[in-house]
């Protein structure tokens, strides 16, 4: 192989172009492992919007709903009445939070794992804590209205 004037050039031109490709590769298998690694079934888990997660914070309109005709429980039309602003007010905050929460998880896993700074992930971290906060506030005081407008023994035969 013979070497011309300008062939040190050409061998450094090739080797950025073929660097270049690399780089372009690596990336584009990292972005295919992170979206894989995020969309994976075993890190899949119920969506749960709020910060505290516990049995003992019941979801009461959602109780109320699936007993609505419940003799049992024996709601009369004046409750029923302010059960369903209650409920509409709570779902309609929810709506609204909750598709904001799962993009933030996402964005912030999927950040983490590209390397992205980590100064742009904490503010995320920082606006997810903001919302869960919100989302958490909504269902205490889905609660306390829901427990305000039932008689004792209805709130005891919701959360037994």
């Amino acid at each position: 192989m013979m070497f011309t004037k300008d062939a040190p050039m050409k061998l450094k031109s090739t080797l950025l172009q073929l660097g270049l490709v690399l780089t372009l590769c690596s990336s584009i298998f990292a972005t295919q492992n992170i979206q894989k690694i995020s969309s994976n079934a075993n890190y899949k888990q119920k969506f749960k919007p709020f910060l505290i997660v516990s049995q003992r914070m019941p979801h009461l309109t959602k109780l109320v709903k699936q007993n609505w005709n419940n003799k049992e429980l024996n709601l009369v039309d004046d409750q029923k009445k302010e059960l369903l602003e209650v409920r509409q007010r709570t779902m309609t905050s929810m709506k609204d939070l909750s598709p904001r929460i799962k993009q933030l998880e996402e964005d912030i896993i999927i950040f983490t794992l590209k390397n992205e700074s980590e100064n742009d992930i904490f503010q995320m971290v920082k606006e997810l804590a903001k919302l869960k906060a919100e989302a958490t506030k909504t269902h205490i005081q889905c609660i306390r209205d829901t427990k305000g407008i039932l008689t004792q023994k209805q709130f005891d035969f919701l959360t037994k």
